[in-house]
């Protein structure tokens, strides 16, 4: 089961229990982060680690990355989905080749109503590689809703495209006196729950729901028990697709079998015909030879008359030399029929 479906899942758990609990309310909040170049896709030798960190509070939310590049051929654009005008103030600094931190201006691209902007690289590269250090600082109030009955989401998505040696993670910070409503990887630190993770190249979502401690009684352990069997489902489908992933390697061992038995079969036809063709050949040499021989026997006793005539040989040599003639032809015949 993909993330996505998921967390549609979880959507339709979260309307479950909204239903079961019609004084409860849910708002969410999608994210979303890219840094890509002007002119093309980060070239594959260049790579890209994000490290976000969001600090949900009460009145502030701070959403900072830090973008380290190995290398940086073209501008780069840094955009999120938050319109301009919700941004309360942006920070953004890059550590120069003295392993300092120098604040840059920023100035917002006039054409798009989100938070969009452009650095150029050129003279920004550190001891090693480019690193960049943007924080955006949010009005809490603006996107989420920080009051009692109120289930709030956090859908955190990497537009950027991220190659296998590049790493991206998220490091998400809930309000005090708030808490997620699936603890497992949860850490508590003072009055303030955190957790942080690792997004794959595939899976570069993150999605968290959190709300102020109440105790919501049995519809708590009602969606436990939902995400439970969720998650044995998807135990299940991982197995069944795993078998599956057997019988195709089964298949394909046994087509490759079959493949090398047509070849052997079309080996054997070939040599089949080579031998009829070999074997039709000898025939015919044959057929000529006999008709060749058979046909020299009345020449050789013509001759032999003609010896008897002019006296040459007696009569008894005369049978003889067609006796022994006939014989001379037949084993002529007889021996080129076997070889």
């Amino acid at each position: 089961m993909s993330r996505k479906i998921r967390i549609y899942a979880l959507f339709f758990i979260l309307g479950v229990f909204l239903i079961n609990q019609s004084d409860v309310k849910a708002e969410s909040f999608f994210y979303s982060f890219s840094v890509t170049p002007d002119t093309a896709n980060i070239y594959p030798p260049v790579q890209m680690n994000i490290l976000t960190d969001v600090n949900i509070d009460q009145q502030y939310t701070y959403l900072t990355h830090q973008i380290i590049l190995s290398d940086a051929h073209d501008n780069l654009i840094f955009e999120n989905n938050i319109p301009k005008n919700m941004i309360t103030s942006i920070d953004l600094s890059y550590k120069d080749s003295n392993s300092s931190w120098a604040k840059l201006d920023v100035t917002f691209d006039e054409s798009s109503t989100n938070t969009k902007f452009t650095i150029n690289p050129e003279g920004k590269r550190g001891l090693s590689d480019y690193q960049f250090n943007i924080i955006y600082i949010v009005n809490t109030q603006s996107i989420f809703n920080l009051a009692p009955n109120i289930l709030n989401s956090f859908d955190y998505l990497i537009s950027s495209n991220l190659g296998p040696d590049d790493l991206a993670t998220i490091t998400i910070t809930l309000p005090s006196g708030y808490k997620p409503f699936d603890s497992a990887g949860w850490r508590l630190q003072g009055e303030r729950f955190f957790y942080s993770t690792v997004l794959s190249g595939l899976d570069k979502n993150f999605y968290s729901v959190f709300s102020l401690e109440k105790d919501y009684g049995g519809s708590i352990d009602s969606l436990k028990n939902e995400i439970t069997k969720l998650t044995q489902e998807n135990i299940k489908l991982t197995e069944n697709i795993i078998e599956m992933q057997r019988s195709v390697e089964s298949y394909k061992a046994q087509n490759e079998e079959l493949t090398w038995n047509i070849k052997d079969l079309k080996d054997d036809l070939i040599k089949s015909k080579e031998d009829q063709q070999k074997a039709n050949m000898n025939t015919a040499n044959f057929r000529y030879l006999s008709w060749g021989l058979t046909l020299s026997l009345p020449g050789m006793q013509f001759v032999l008359n003609e010896l008897r005539e002019k006296k040459k040989i007696s009569p008894t040599q005369l049978h003889l030399g067609s006796v022994i003639g006939t014989f001379i032809v037949f084993m002529i015949l007889y021996v080129s029929l076997f070889l």
